[in-house]
């Protein structure tokens, strides 16, 4: 199963042909699930999860962040639990929970409180397996990514079971480093900042729950994607680039 996250950029420059570069993107990616992250509208969420030939979509605006995932596999639960969004699917002989977050990017007290209360409304679940992912707008070594890691409490709360960054272990498994997905160097969107060559941070992450006593899926595939600058609008399909990771459920 290929499970992606992207935030497409809710922003007018470059569009509408920048939705062609975003479509063109997760096309090419044919991920089985996909989280979105500042979708302007469902009209936006319906046009592209048929241009990717995607049978279910679930979008949700809250007050800060508009939220969508894109799935090929029906839901089995889809809600929202704070400025999040959770569903649930059949994966083979499993069922996954998919947790779609874009945490802000101005407090850093809301980003942990966010996600203490989404890792507790965690532990309830009754899924299999659990994926966290979306734009956390925190870097890696954060107070908000060491507690989801269970390098560090927070408040006296603690993730237990605690999470894994697919980023991290595909670099244990390869040695390839996990890259900048917030690119201040070569992304159109940042590079007219005037910002150092090479300069960017890891915002957008995919988490796979610690599954003990079930046995961990293989994962087979990590990349991002989005990088292509367009001649015609002159941006990459957001300022952000996406991220996908395989997991094979069949062969644990």
């Amino acid at each position: 199963m290929k499970i992606a996250t992207y935030n497409i950029w809710n922003d007018n420059r470059g569009w509408p042909d920048r939705l062609e570069q975003i479509c063109d993107e997760i096309k090419t990616q044919n991920a089985d699930l996909l989280c979105l992250q500042d979708v302007p509208d469902e009209d936006t969420c319906k046009y592209i999860a048929e241009e990717g030939k995607y049978g279910f979509y679930s979008f949700v605006k809250h007050p800060s962040c508009e939220l969508a995932i894109l799935s090929k596999y029906p839901f089995l639960d889809d809600y929202s639990f704070g400025e999040a969004q959770i569903v649930n699917v059949k994966a083979g002989n499993y069922v996954l929970e998919v947790i779609n977050v874009h945490l802000p990017w101005d407090s850093v007290l809301s980003c942990e409180k966010q996600v203490i209360a989404l890792v507790n409304q965690n532990k309830k679940t009754k899924a299999d397996y659990s994926v966290f992912c979306g734009d956390f707008n925190c870097e890696a070594g954060s107070s908000v990514q060491n507690f989801i890691l269970g390098k560090q409490s927070l408040y006296g709360e603690e993730a237990v079971p605690y999470w894994e960054d697919l980023a991290i272990v595909y670099q244990n498994i390869t040695g390839i480093e996990p890259e900048a997905t917030l690119d201040l160097a070569a992304n159109p969107r940042w590079k007219d900042h005037g910002y150092k060559p090479c300069a960017g941070t890891r915002i957008d992450w995919i988490l796979l729950k610690y599954s003990y006593p079930n046995p961990s899926p293989k994962l087979k595939t990590f990349r991002l994607f989005g990088r292509k600058i367009s001649p015609k609008t002159g941006y990459c399909p957001s300022d952000h680039y996406g991220v996908l990771a395989e997991l094979d459920f069949d062969n644990i």
